[in-house]
């Protein structure tokens, strides 16, 4: 509502931790430097959101009734803790960084994406958008890279978190089509990748 709208920038809680973190927000600031804070009719603010947890971030946000977007998550497979609230009052967010194919397709060990994520599905549908590709796409690339390594064997295991798990599925399921063959255990594998996820829920 109104005619100055606000766009929020969610940061890890602490603030941007690695350089790639902070030349995002120099980006986005940096973006919205170049737009004069202004899109047709309306004066944009730019708002950065660094609160104690990754959900005060969201919270805030849909407390606004100006907000207009919210920019967010850095870190992989943490997109799934804010774009559940966001959803709830149907406010975009668009993630930088944040790969987990999950959040926008369906895929082991996250079958029903839009009962999971998106609880204003019925309303306003699924509000997410990344500007970087999914981590299928990662997955195959990944795979590729074996190849130029001429690895023809590889284990794969994760640490049993949602990102991680769907990660380590899906290259699992690069590497078999490209004809790598999946080890059982590490000390038979000319190769090991192992799907991780950071923070392992504790940004929450």
């Amino acid at each position: 509502s109104g005619k100055t709208l606000t766009i929020y920038a969610s940061q890890p809680p602490g603030g941007a931790h690695s350089q790639p973190e902070a030349d995002i927000l120099a980006a986005e600031k940096l973006a919205f430097a170049q737009s004069a804070g202004k899109v047709g009719p309306y004066r944009i603010r730019f708002k950065v959101l660094d609160g104690a947890k990754l959900s005060d971030n969201g919270r805030t946000a849909i407390e606004d009734p100006k907000a207009i977007a919210y920019l967010g998550e850095l870190v992989p497979g943490t997109s799934q803790i804010s774009v559940e609230i966001v959803n709830q009052q149907g406010l975009l967010e668009v993630s930088p960084a944040d790969t987990a194919v999950y959040l926008t397709q369906p895929i082991p060990p996250v079958s029903s994406t839009p009962t999971t994520f998106y609880p204003g599905h019925a309303t306003f549908k699924e509000t997410f958008a990344r500007v970087v590709p999914n981590s299928g796409q990662e997955a195959k690339a990944i795979v590729q890279e074996l190849g130029t390594e001429h690895v023809t064997s590889l284990y794969v295991a994760d640490d049993g978190q949602r990102y991680g798990a769907a990660l380590a599925l899906e290259v699992g399921n690069a590497a078999k089509a490209a004809g790598v063959s999946l080890a059982a255990s590490a000390s038979g594998a000319g190769a090991v990748f192992y799907g991780g996820s950071v923070g392992n829920g504790s940004v929450a």
